[in-house]
């Protein structure tokens, strides 16, 4: 069973702001500022540019989830965006992982906008290679990405009203 997953990002900015944000140390120190014994690293390589956060999950587990995943669950998520281009838009994929589970979430992050707002589209699946729980386990996983994607949407908003 795949789960799709869709969210929304609007930011108050024109694309080109936005897109530099969300590779900027001092937003990543934002998005992950209350999430225990995270951490970030950004790269670039010829105008593509790779952000990665490593994150323990922290809402509570439901117990059949904790017999697969352990009480310690590290979520990696990696954005790969390509190059801004002269339209303003940009696009990336974004790909998150549980350490030690079978769990795939592969997406799409379209960057596009006006001099005034900015939208981030995502759309994507989760997939969970766990037989009769997998269902479950996707839903569980997707509403924790819905928190991720809220928390970096109050990071850029914070970010923004200081920076832009």
């Amino acid at each position: 069973m795949t789960t799709q997953l869709s969210a929304q990002l609007q930011f108050s900015a024109k694309p080109e702001v936005v897109y530099a944000m969300l590779q900027t140390l001092s937003y990543l120190e934002l998005k992950i500022a209350d999430i225990p014994n995270a951490t970030f690293n950004v790269s670039s390589h010829t105008g593509v540019a790779t952000v990665t956060v490593t994150r323990n999950w922290v809402g509570e587990l439901p117990a059949m989830a904790k017999k697969f995943l352990g009480d310690e669950v590290v979520i990696i998520e990696e954005q790969v965006w390509q190059p801004l281009q002269p339209n303003g838009n940009a696009t990336a994929t974004l790909n998150v992982s549980i350490e030690g589970a079978p769990v795939q979430v592969s997406a799409t992050m379209n960057l596009q906008g006006t001099d005034s707002l900015t939208t981030i589209s995502i759309a994507g699946s989760v997939k969970v290679a766990i037989p009769i729980f997998g269902g479950k386990a996707e839903e569980v996983i997707a509403n924790e990405l819905s928190n991720i994607m809220a928390q970096e949407q109050n990071a850029g908003d914070l970010w923004l009203a200081s920076n832009a």
